[in-house]
């Protein structure tokens, strides 16, 4: 595990906060709405007047704290290296032919011909 999913293991040790050890679909009904209220926060300060870079960072942080909080309550903080590392493989392979991004109008980042879906089944049930 990673010390920053570590840091959150903690906290959630000390806040008696369940961590179970094999997949737990109903601990991400709980914790779902913490980590919903945190990505609020960082889209009120990105789009504040008043948004600071360290009020965005300190909510970037925020947001990741939670995000990892549900890999612990969902049971699968032990797989998130592969899972990461298996979606970033899928990521990757949305380069066309000659190894070059496609983008939409917008920039958002498209699938190319040679893309593979990242298969986490492989993770998760190992």
């Amino acid at each position: 595990m990673d010390k920053n999913l570590q840091l959150v293991q903690e906290f959630h040790d000390v806040f008696l906060i369940p961590s179970p050890k094999e997949l737990n679909i109903g601990g991400l009904t709980k914790r779902f709405p913490f980590f919903v209220e945190e990505v609020t926060e960082l889209r009120n300060e990105l789009v504040s007047a008043e948004g600071t870079a360290d009020s965005i960072f300190k909510e970037l942080c925020d947001v990741q704290y939670t995000l990892d909080s549900l890999f612990i309550s969902y049971g699968v903080a032990d797989k998130k290296a592969a899972a990461m590392a298996e979606v970033h493989r899928s990521n990757m392979s949305k380069l066309d032919d000659k190894g070059e991004p496609v983008y939409r109008e917008d920039g958002k980042i498209m699938k190319s011909n040679r893309f593979s879906p990242a298969d986490l089944s492989k993770v998760l049930f190992e």
